[in-house]
């Protein structure tokens, strides 16, 4: 199940930073907000922005092992070929979708030819049906249109490490977001590809048993969140195996700050605004300790966040006695972030090596580009390194690899922000 930690309420995240905020001191009042623009768009997460007309391509794996999610009594794969169609024409009132069945090559088919996928003979094509070639569908991904791949996922080291390349190049790097659904079927079939050797394998009446398989989305990611909506009605898709690598994983954020009571050479002002602080720093100092609470709502969907590969990118202006552009600084250094449940308690280390005058700092809190976005319990769950007839026989071969490999390419390409502050300096 997906990991709710960072996930509040945003009435509850008000009342708490609120009362954290009145202990130091107060809430809101002070002098003019900074001079910088604190737009906290390109952070928070955006449902609008799909259009209503979407043109979707979706690429089924039609290779052998696929045949026996096709050949179970009750196969949920089946229901939900059926009904892929029909929640993106429910969604979108106008569609366009394009059909493929890929394997070794890629080839287009129409819509009649994708729903003769219950038959054994689609996974019998020749020059598709031997080799799972995903990487050849994510090359065919770009911006203004949805990709949609439905397969088990059953991939080798070297297939992933191709795999999330071409991710990260055409989707990540692209500004475009890529969702895993996962979802459990009956199958009755043999399992190809596995490093023992092929084995069959059918399940029982026991849920334990079901095998999964996934759609991979590509595209924007509202119209991701669009499309995992319209299929969230059926009753065997669920959130809880929806992960959305998107640059945006934050609903809202707070954050409260206050120096330490030993940091003498600091003294606060009243806070010129939300998410803002301002302080004295005096004449003789040098700066001091901060240390505060950020409290993040998290997307459900979404990645956790490794509170130990956190990053902080700060941006300085000088405000007199000289004003000047905004340039990247380090006298903001984060020195710690514990997380607590659904909050961060963070301590920056802050130094001005500099005359009098008056300074202003943007400070934006990221998650680290390696082990920073921590995938959901439910893909360990469903991942084997070598699954076999005896031994992990319906689970996934190194899914686990290739979706942490993926958010790390997500969170590289993307440089995610989590919460962002600004901070006024004045020393005289």
């Amino acid at each position: 199940m997906l990991t709710p930690s960072l996930i509040r309420p945003r009435s509850i995240l008000s009342a708490l930073v609120c009362a954290f905020v009145l202990a130091l001191g107060g809430c809101g009042g002070g002098e003019a907000p900074s001079s910088w623009t604190t737009d906290s768009a390109d952070i928070l997460v955006e449902r609008a922005g799909c259009t209503d007309s979407i043109r979707v391509d979706l690429f089924l794996d039609a290779t052998s092992s696929m045949s026996g999610y096709a050949a179970a009594p009750g196969s949920v794969y089946l229901q939900f070929l059926d009904n892929l169609e029909s929640a993106i024409s429910g969604a979108w009132g106008d569609d366009s979708v394009r059909f493929y069945k890929f394997g070794t090559t890629v080839r287009r088919i129409d819509r009649d030819e994708f729903r003769t996928a219950r038959e054994a003979a689609f996974y019998r094509e020749r020059g598709i049906f031997t080799t799972t070639n995903i990487d050849a569908v994510i090359d065919r991904v770009g911006p203004g249109r949805v990709g949609v791949i439905v397969t088990d996922l059953f991939q080798d080291d070297g297939d992933i490490n191709v795999m999330v390349a071409e991710v990260k190049e055409h989707v990540f790097q692209e500004n475009l977001a890529a969702g895993v659904l996962a979802l459990g079927s009956p199958f009755a079939g043999r399992i190809y590809d596995a490093p023992g050797g092929p084995y069959d394998y059918a399940s029982t009446s026991d849920p334990s048993s079901l095998r999964p398989f996934y759609a991979l989305m590509f595209g924007d990611a509202a119209c991701l969140r669009r499309l995992n909506d319209a299929l969230g009605s059926q009753p065997f898709v669920s959130d809880e195996h929806f992960l959305l690598l998107d640059r945006r994983l934050i609903e809202d954020y707070t954050v409260a700050l206050d120096k330490t009571r030993d940091s003498q050479e600091l003294n606060r002002r009243a806070s010129p605004g939300e998410n803002a602080f301002a302080f004295d720093v005096r004449p003789e100092g040098e700066g001091g300790t901060l240390e505060g609470v950020i409290v993040l709502d998290r997307e459900a969907v979404a990645p956790d966040v490794n509170a130990a590969r956190l990053g902080l990118e700060v941006f300085r202006k000088v405000r007199s006695p000289q004003t000047t552009d905004s340039v990247r600084s380090d006298d903001l250094r984060l020195r710690s972030a514990e997380r607590r449940g659904d909050t961060l308690a963070v301590a920056f280390e802050y130094t001005l090596g500099e005359a009098e005058g008056r300074y202003t700092y943007l400070a934006r809190l990221r998650a680290g580009d390696i082990g920073g976005l921590v995938p959901p319990a439910w893909v360990q769950d469903l991942s084997s390194t070598n699954p076999t007839a005896t031994q992990d026989p319906n689970k996934t071969l190194n899914l686990e690899k290739f979706v942490a490999d993926l958010a790390q390419a997500a969170a590289s390409a993307h440089r995610p922000v989590l919460a962002q502050f600004t901070l006024d300096v004045t020393k005289r």
